[in-house]
């Protein structure tokens, strides 16, 4: 009988769960929330999300130290204190 059994080595291999890409938005949608949008500063927040693709918490994080408006890059604070430099487009720069 089977369950009466003992098994020395029963470690089975899992499988691995699929990672999921995520969600894009289409230039058309973002376009489009861009134009519905008056207040200067979320215009601003929205071009920085999509154009440099930041998260959220990183812009929150973000300091007008760390965007070099003459290198035209920003400078980001990640996950895990983690730093990386992003270039703006020029858009951006004028719109900041």
């Amino acid at each position: 009988m089977v369950y009466e059994r003992r098994f020395k080595d029963f470690d089975l291999p899992r499988p691995k769960k699929r990672r999921r890409l995520p969600n894009v938005i289409s230039k058309k949608d973002v376009q489009e929330i861009f134009n519905v949008t008056k207040n200067l500063k979320h215009k601003t927040i929205i071009g920085i999300l999509y154009g440099c693709g930041l998260r959220r918490q990183e812009i929150v994080d973000l300091k007008l130290n760390d965007i070099d408006f003459n290198g035209e890059m920003i400078l980001v604070r990640g996950k895990g204190d983690k730093q990386r430099m992003v270039p703006i487009g020029e858009k951006l720069i004028k719109l900041i």
